[in-house]
């Protein structure tokens, strides 16, 4: 299916008008045009000159060696899988910063939700007892040093990224195995992909260490991620052929002693 010119003109003129991409999207829905064609038509207006394809400015992965120089540091990379793409990095943070992100955000946690099959409306879950919040975009000077640092380590956009999202675990909490990439056949999945497309990598930052339990783990490939305060796990949420990986089912194991925090950066397909 190919949009003519007539409504490539109607969406940019009605989101030059601020009109919501939800609303817009609707609208051509009613006029005969496919849900996820709608969404692809209106992402691609929005971001002039990239793709709809979630390619389209590369796949977001990390250099294969095993020493990086990152912001006048030497960060070891001690993990890798190739199917999917999983890294795990060493002394990403330092124990300063950890402390501070964790400082930073007690005050603003609260209970962690899950987003909806049913609904537009994230909600909360008996799978996920942790508590969190997020930090806008380069909130801080702290948050901005770290997001700049995460460009330079994926080579993945800064604008293309959601907020930090920081989480609490105590003692058995924990997030059942999930996908982080959207399902665009829920309400939920639609609606979060209409603010920036598929989520296309995971970073997971640890902030403390853990006594017992609140280990990541991916059930699909018998693996286990334990927690090192400062080090950071990467995993792309989309294969080479750009399609979707469920191999990256993942979740927290419940905490059995001490607590756990971790900060966690979500990349898009396109801005965010």
């Amino acid at each position: 299916m190919i949009l003519d010119k007539d409504w490539q003109d109607w969406i940019v003129e009605n989101l030059s008008l601020q009109c919501s991409a939800t609303s817009l999207v609707d609208l051509m829905v009613q006029n005969g045009f496919d849900r996820q064609f709608s969404i692809n038509a209106i992402h691609n207006s929005m971001n002039t000159g990239i793709e709809t394809n979630c390619f389209a400015r590369g796949v977001c992965s990390i250099p294969e060696i095993n020493y990086l120089r990152i912001a006048d540091s030497n960060i070891k990379v001690s993990m890798r899988i190739s199917k999917p793409d999983i890294v795990i990095i060493d002394n990403f943070l330092s124990d300063y910063e950890c402390d501070a992100i964790m400082s930073e955000s007690l005050s603003r946690l609260a209970p962690s939700e899950v987003v909806s099959v049913h609904s537009l409306e994230n909600q909360l879950h008996l799978h996920r007892s942790s508590h969190g919040m997020y930090f806008s975009r380069c909130e801080t000077p702290l948050i901005e040093s770290i997001e700049s640092r995460i460009n330079l380590l994926t080579n993945y956009p800064i604008d293309h990224g959601e907020g930090i999202q920081v989480l609490h675990y105590k003692i058995g909490a924990e997030y059942r195995p999930h996908f982080d990439y959207f399902d665009e056949n829920t309400l939920g999945g639609q609606k979060h992909m209409m603010q920036g497309g598929q989520r296309v990598a995971t970073l997971v930052m640890y902030l403390n260490n853990v006594e017992q339990g609140g280990e990541t783990i991916f059930p699909e490939l018998g693996l286990k991620v334990f927690p090192k305060k400062g080090a950071i796990l990467f995993f792309s949420n989309i294969n080479n052929q750009g399609q979707v990986e469920p191999l990256t089912l993942h979740g927290g194991a419940p905490v059995f002693k001490g607590e756990k925090w971790i900060a966690t950066k979500w990349l898009r397909q396109y801005k965010y």
